[in-house]
């Protein structure tokens, strides 16, 4: 009868610390993404989401549409919805000791030949990049803002 209770005794234990083990998050996991989808069933409008592959909160989230700010503190995504037919987007998001920043310049339904493009983006180096119906959701990782060490 030992010989059992000893063994209920290690398979209770074993359970009660599984809660505390905590799961590693994947790779990547804390790194924001930059979501933009197009809906023209709701006045031809962008969606614009900015989040973490997982649910990861960031001390910082903010927005720039056009230069007008949307902000965020201690949250998980934000999210805006705009119509307009061209504007310029920046994103930055904190966690951590980490900074990460995108921006660009969308031009929605640009006057080309192809039909299907919804986005054209110009980034700001000049690059751009042609987004169609069938690449929707556009989806990016923003880019890490490495801090060069102060001199003294």
């Amino acid at each position: 009868m030992k010989k059992y209770l000893s063994v209920i005794i290690i398979i209770i234990l074993a359970f009660s610390s599984l809660g505390c083990v905590e799961t590693p998050e994947p790779p990547g996991a804390d790194i924001p993404r930059l979501i933009v989808d197009y809906d023209q069933t709701l006045d031809n409008e962008t969606i614009i989401h900015l989040r973490g592959m997982e649910a990861i909160r960031f001390e910082n989230m903010s927005l720039y549409l056009d230069n007008s700010q949307i902000m965020k503190r201690d949250g998980y995504s934000i999210e805006h919805r705009t119509n307009l037919t061209k504007f310029y987007l920046e994103v930055n998001a904190t966690r951590r000791e980490n900074r990460y920043h995108f921006n660009a310049t969308f031009e929605v339904e640009p006057d080309i030949v192809e039909e299907d493009v919804i986005f054209l983006i110009t980034y700001y180096d000049g690059e751009e990049e042609y987004i169609g119906e069938d690449d929707l959701p556009f989806v990016r990782i923003l880019n890490i803002i490495v801090e060069e060490e102060e001199e003294t």
